[in-house]
């Protein structure tokens, strides 16, 4: 009997171990990128700018799979704490086609590397 509950004991710290390693691959941060997403980033290094042609303060950063291709992400609003033209933050968000209309043309931006993004994250 008193083997049998050793085992028992063993048996179920065993199947507890197994099961918190289970729990441990799993990424609870992973982020959907559901309808309408483009791509996420996640934990990206970025500078604050201003875009004037918006009137709103965006990040700009490198797209993802070319670092030679510099893009930019303007949130529907921004902590006030960033609004600072320069500022460098890490940040995640879900990146959509941008759908805002410039107030006047900017040729110094390329129209397709400005995209609206859900901030997820940003410090």
């Amino acid at each position: 009997m008193k083997n049998l509950t050793i085992y028992l004991i063993l048996s179920l710290f065993l199947l507890s171990s197994c099961s918190d390693q289970q729990k441990e691959d799993v990424n609870p941060d992973q982020i959907e990128c559901e309808i309408g997403c483009l791509f996420v980033m996640e934990n990206i290094e970025a500078t604050i700018i201003y875009m004037d042609c918006f009137q709103k303060y965006a990040i700009q950063t490198q797209y993802p799979d070319d670092k030679s291709i510099t893009i930019y992400g303007i949130p529907e609003s921004i902590n006030e704490a960033f609004e600072e033209e320069g500022k460098e933050i890490v940040f995640t968000a879900k990146f959509r086609e941008n759908t805002l209309v410039p107030q006047f043309p900017d040729p110094s931006f390329n129209m397709a590397s400005i995209y609206q993004i859900e901030l997820i994250s940003m410090k």
